[in-house]
């Protein structure tokens, strides 16, 4: 059983990635709605703060982890950052290079998961797993993306990537 859990993740996982990457290859964005891209995203870079970095990430997460809809929400927000990604010239697929791909994917991928046994919880009405899933996902995920946010921020602020 857990292995088929684990494939179930990995392919949840790879989806995401794919979908993440589909916009750079695509043409789906007009020379000025990439402008407008790059200039809000580095109007949002200059302003970033830790809460603001980890309230958003969070916010992706607990949307992901809704029942029957999160999985999907959390493919257009992904769909979203592979626009802005696209949208600038040198970045594109580059995009698999930035580290946070790898810490903060994984952690929406992983709260799509537990969307998924929240269901077939919900459907069985086993109300007790259910709560438990959902607490689980989101000590992880608080975790994770608080620590990713620290970091996030110093290579934003200090390093100046």
């Amino acid at each position: 059983m857990i292995v088929r859990q684990r494939y179930v993740y990995l392919a949840i996982l790879i989806t995401y990635l794919v979908v993440l990457g589909l916009p750079s290859m695509l043409p789906v964005q007009s020379e000025g709605q990439k402008l407008d891209n790059v200039v809000v995203n580095d109007a949002r870079s200059a302003s970033a703060t830790v809460a603001g970095i980890f309230g958003n990430n969070m916010l992706i997460a607990l949307l992901s982890v809704l029942p029957f809809v999160g999985p999907g929400l959390l493919g257009l927000f992904i769909w979203q950052t592979g626009l802005v990604a696209a949208s600038y010239p040198t970045v594109g697929l580059f995009v698999y290079f930035n580290p946070f791909v790898y810490v903060e994917l994984p952690v929406y991928a992983l709260m799509a998961y537990y969307s998924y046994q929240l269901c077939v919880k919900l459907k069985v009405k086993d109300y007790v797993g259910a709560k438990s899933v959902l607490k689980r996902g989101i000590v992880y995920s608080a975790i994770i993306l608080v620590i990713s946010a620290f970091v996030e921020i110093i290579l934003l602020k200090v390093v100046n990537i």
